[in-house]
């Protein structure tokens, strides 16, 4: 996305195959219009970074998604989630890298736009949002436990400009499935997520290819 006099918001919730299971493929992009649509309403009246935030909450909370509820889990059967959040305007860039037990990661990592620290890890980023009110919450359900050997895309994301013309980007995700404990995925790093003051992106897929070309601030 690049910047234009426009208002404007992108969002994905993955790569990889669709479910052959062809009424829930209609049901995922009934969903994904619903909560653009959604998003756009919000974007009239708030900031990109605000917008890009609640977005990427609405799918984290949806279990169709690899990221917040529903996420898939690592080799040891738990769900440690990354987040991140890149405001253009200012380009400041935070985020969280496998957190567990919150619901939203994504929140987390907008409150560390305005800390010292803006990248946490595992315990500290527990630590930070416990001490910040977040209540603890299994993000696992009983598909994602029945399922737990199977790979599962959906990763999410969206870009916004605002009506002040500033761009900002948030991605979300669950990781790979089934990966190596605390495994490190792009969506936590700029190669993931990335903005500036002309283009945002938000990227999805496999994270080892997207950090090796440091995709995100590449392209932009």
């Amino acid at each position: 996305m690049t910047k234009s006099s426009k208002i404007s918001l992108i969002i994905h919730a993955g790569a990889g195959s669709y479910p052959k299971d062809l009424n829930r493929v209609k049901i995922i992009r009934k969903t994904l219009k619903e909560i653009c649509e959604k998003g756009y309403q919000y974007l009239k009246k708030n900031t990109a970074v605000d917008a890009v935030t609640e977005v990427v909450r609405w799918l984290e909370d949806w279990p169709e998604t690899n990221a917040g509820t529903g996420a898939v889990l690592q080799s040891d059967g738990t769900t440690r989630l990354s987040a991140s959040l890149m405001d253009g305007y200012a380009m400041r860039f935070s985020g969280v890298i496998n957190l567990e037990k919150i619901q939203n990661p994504i929140l987390v990592a907008k409150l560390l736009q305005k800390e010292k620290d803006r990248i946490l890890s595992n315990e500290g980023a527990l630590k930070f949002a416990r001490d910040k009110g977040f209540k603890l919450f299994d993000s696992r359900t009983k598909e994602s436990i029945k399922n737990w050997k199977i790979q599962k895309y959906g990763t999410v994301g969206a870009c916004a400009l605002d009506r002040n013309g500033r761009l900002a980007a948030a991605t979300s995700t669950g990781g790979r499935g089934m990966e190596h404990v605390d495994r490190v995925s792009d969506s936590a790093t700029p190669a993931g997520n990335y903005a500036n003051d002309f283009a945002a992106c938000s990227a999805t897929g496999i994270g080892e290819d997207i950090v090796d070309e440091s995709l995100c601030s590449q392209l932009v």
